[in-house]
């Protein structure tokens, strides 16, 4: 699969290995005014980070890595199959970002966000860096050890034992692409239906989880 290029837009949500997530505000020819997730913000070069960003989406779409082992890819199916089974998408807007949310998950589920679990948008921005798209689920060291979302998602443990976190935005959109939606509840077969025939043995392994 051939990605389109990635044309970094103000208002989005971005990842950079370097930077984290980070907002991006403006853009004046090759320079990104962003301000990171700690609210520090600064200019960035563009080209490099449009290349950052393309390689990053190429790689979801891939189910992979460059320098990742087969293991590693069968590892991130699985991942997305337990995600399938287990997984919570929900969001906390600031009110800026509200109406290009809407639009994205209309564009990519087919469905509107209105009256859908885990939708939530702030009374104001106040000191909110930007919008938290976020993916919570429970497992066990052995479910953890069967699943793999590689290098460039990070994943956080939360409060209670065997609870995780993954909130980097560019992954939960890949996610809705692939037929996820906000909420607890996932649709299987509609997810199996939107990813490569020849993985879907392996994200059926991880709904077994």
């Amino acid at each position: 699969m051939v990605s389109q290029k990635v044309d970094l837009k103000p208002g989005e949500v971005y990842f950079s290995t370097q930077l984290g997530q980070y907002l991006l505000l403006s853009r004046e020819g090759s320079n990104l005014k962003i301000r990171r997730a700690n609210g520090v913000e600064e200019n960035i070069d563009a080209s490099l980070n449009e290349r950052i960003v393309q390689e990053f989406v190429e790689e979801m779409e891939q189910f992979g890595y460059s320098a990742a082992s087969e293991e590693r890819r069968r590892k991130f199916c699985r991942a997305l199959g337990y995600l399938a089974k287990v997984g919570d998408l929900h969001v906390e807007l600031i009110p800026s970002y509200a109406p290009i949310f809407k639009e994205r998950y209309q564009q990519l589920t087919g469905q509107s966000v209105e009256g859908m679990p885990g939708y939530k948008v702030l009374q104001s921005d106040g000191d909110k860096w930007g919008p938290e798209l976020m993916i919570d689920w429970t497992a066990s060291m052995f479910q953890m050890n069967q699943i793999h979302f590689g290098q460039n998602i990070q994943m956080s443990r939360r409060e209670n034992q065997g609870e995780y976190r993954i909130s980097n935005n560019l992954f939960f959109y890949k996610l809705l692409e692939w037929g996820f939606v906000l909420g607890p509840k996932q649709d299987a077969d509609r997810i199996r239906g939107r990813i490569a025939e020849h993985v879907r043995s392996e994200l059926d392994k991880g709904l077994k989880y």
